[in-house]
């Protein structure tokens, strides 16, 4: 318990640093919008010598693969800056390292985002570079080979890991399509993605992407009329599409997937959450206090304490609600011992149903309070954390700026009564998805388990397709 008072005591100093020193004004940021439909955001700070160029493709994420084709997005991503107007990919890696920087690439499901920083007085070089790897990849199947390879690799990898192989397995649960698919693809995808497929991504997710740029730093007055320049000639807009996500109808089940090799399980317990819930964005906010005192809040979480304090059932147990603009879940994950996954997933459900009748106490939403606020003020430490932040919520996901501006404050006005009616709200909303990745003397341990219908197979089997080629694979390597 002493851990516990001393992390809540940090926690209380770091809140108290980091708001005498962040406020965050949405007015910090100047917005253009060009002929083309696209927008580019200024936030001007001249109290270091830096400056950031930062581009966000909404519509270039994981979700918008094409069928059987998982990967296409990461791949695509990856390979701009392998080369780009003409200069080879060592020679642009070369020009990188000349300004002591790096292009720097995340994907997630469902947007692209890209982002060059450096020293102020080198912001010619850097705007420069920038635009050439975003409007003028190469795009050589060289290249595209060698980050082919690269990413089987690392599927290959992956399956050695338990959590990733659990993680996998309830995505393809709970989704259907691309959303069901690894981020990175899977080595039978990986193997059928063509070059021309890259080129007609990209022509559609980020000439034609609608893409939101940024400038943050110590920049000249000339940059805006070259970056309005830029933006009209390269990108397009087009209506939002009427891309959807497939949420199987599903009952609550166990699914087992077994493997002889393990001496430890991973556990998952999830199921699917509605979107963001933009018309009311509060509800989001209570939605995230509830998890904090579930599971997100480490130390001082429910699960934690619960499980691994006073039960030793695992090292780490933790929850997460992700609501993204398409679709949402929720998830528990943690590993146990072989022998302790009946205790682990019926004391999860005791925590979850004690939360869903009993809601939270004042303490609990309290301490939830300032680590949400901490957890914000984290992120938008820095003018770029601000701009991404505020990219995210008002032009993404389309909410008011208020949003932001009033983040802290929001929280703070949040309620006891309105947490506890909000668990009743979103805690074990549809039917529970139990995923079990473990030895196969776990089986017996859910016999018992009356409300959820079993279905076991093993590891080599549900892979069965890929691990057939990882032989193959490896001789030609």
């Amino acid at each position: 318990m002493k851990r516990k008072y001393i992390v809540l005591f940090l926690m209380t100093v770091l809140f108290m640093t980091l708001n005498s020193c962040n406020s965050w004004r949405s007015s910090n940021y100047k917005e253009i919008k060009v002929k083309s439909g696209s927008k580019i955001l200024f936030f001007k700070d001249d109290s270091l010598p830096y400056i950031q160029f930062s581009i966000m493709f909404p519509k270039a994420g994981s979700d918008y693969d094409l069928k059987d084709k998982s990967g296409l997005a990461q791949l695509t991503a990856y390979l701009l800056d392998q080369g780009a107007g003409g200069l080879s990919s060592e020679k642009l890696q070369e020009e990188l390292n000349k300004l002591g920087t790096e292009f720097s690439v995340e994907v997630g499901r469902q947007m692209a985002y890209f982002s060059i920083k450096g020293l102020s007085w080198h912001q010619e070089k850097l705007y420069n570079l920038f635009k050439k790897i975003i409007s003028r990849p190469n795009f050589e199947s060289s290249e595209m080979e060698i980050l082919r390879k690269q990413f089987i690799e690392r599927r290959a990898n992956n399956l050695d890991e338990s959590d990733f192989v659990a993680n996998t397995i309830l995505r393809n649960t709970l989704f259907k399509g691309p959303s069901a698919k690894s981020s990175i693809g899977n080595l039978l995808s990986l193997s059928k993605i063509k070059l021309e497929d890259i080129k007609n991504f990209y022509k559609k997710h980020y000439i034609k992407g609608n893409p939101i740029l940024m400038i943050i730093g110590n920049f000249d007055k000339n940059i805006k009329k070259s970056a309005v320049s830029f933006m009209n000639k390269n990108f397009s807009h087009e209506d939002e599409d009427s891309h959807s996500i497939t949420l199987p109808d599903l009952k609550a089940q166990i699914k087992l997937v077994t493997n002889e090799d393990l001496v430890q399980a991973e556990v998952r317990l999830a199921y699917k959450l509605f979107p963001f819930p933009t018309k009311n964005p509060r509800q989001f906010l209570i939605f995230r206090l509830a998890n904090t005192i579930l599971g997100s809040g480490s130390m001082t979480s429910r699960l934690f304490d619960e499980l691994r304090e006073k039960r030793g059932l695992t090292y780490s147990a933790h929850s997460s609600v992700n609501m993204g603009k398409l679709y949402g879940f929720f998830d528990i994950s943690g590993g146990t011992k072989t022998s302790s996954v009946k205790e682990f997933l019926k004391q999860s459900l005791i925590i979850l149903n004690k939360l869903k009748k009993e809601g939270v106490t004042p303490k609990e939403l309290n301490t939830a309070k300032q680590l949400t606020k901490i957890y914000f003020l984290v992120r938008t430490e820095t003018p770029a954390d601000k701009l991404y932040q505020t990219v995210y919520y008002n032009y993404y996901l389309g909410l008011d700026s208020n949003f932001l501006d009033n983040y802290t404050k929001t929280i703070d006005d949040i309620s006891l009564e309105e947490v506890n009616k909000g668990i009743k709200e979103f805690i074990l909303l549809n039917p529970l998805q139990i995923i079990i990745y473990g030895h196969p003397s776990i089986k017996s341990q859910l016999k018992d388990m009356k409300n959820f219908t079993l279905s076991t197979v093993s590891f080599k089997d549900y892979f069965k397709k890929e691990l057939d080629l990882i032989p193959a694979l490896s001789q030609s390597k």
